[in-house]
């Protein structure tokens, strides 16, 4: 389905299965819970104090859990491995910072769950 166009017809084989791959895409997309949030934003705060960056500020946590709000807390996990390993500024990754890190694997996601939508309201004859 990565590869379909809205113009394209809907192979036979896959059919049946667009519901449920949309109900995958969408489940790839929910956003991480307050708790998971919280996890992310100690880890985050613990791998600062390891590495010597800056730690958050009072007051940053909300900044960051606004700014990060729609990630999906797998991308969250990913942001930060992905930091631990390539991070090279004398400073905390800002929210910006951490996005740009899952940016092109967020948009693959939300192209997938567009394009099955897509499927289901156009595609299937």
């Amino acid at each position: 389905m990565d590869e379909w166009k809205a113009t394209d017809p809907v192979p036979a084989e896959l059919r049946s299965s667009v519901p449920g791959m949309r109900e995958e895409a969408k489940a790839s997309l929910v956003p991480a819970s307050g708790e998971e949030m919280a996890i992310f934003l100690g880890m985050l705060n613990e791998t600062a104090g390891a590495l010597a960056w800056p730690q958050l500020l009072p007051g940053a946590p909300r900044i960051y859990v606004a700014a990060l709000a729609d990630v999906p807390p797998d991308l969250l996990a990913l942001a930060l491995n992905r930091l631990i390993r390539d991070w090279k500024w004398p400073r905390l990754p800002t929210p910006a910072d951490i996005r740009a890190t899952i940016a092109e694997e967020l948009s693959r996601r939300k192209l997938r769950l567009t394009r099955l939508r897509t499927v289901e309201i156009f595609g299937v004859r």
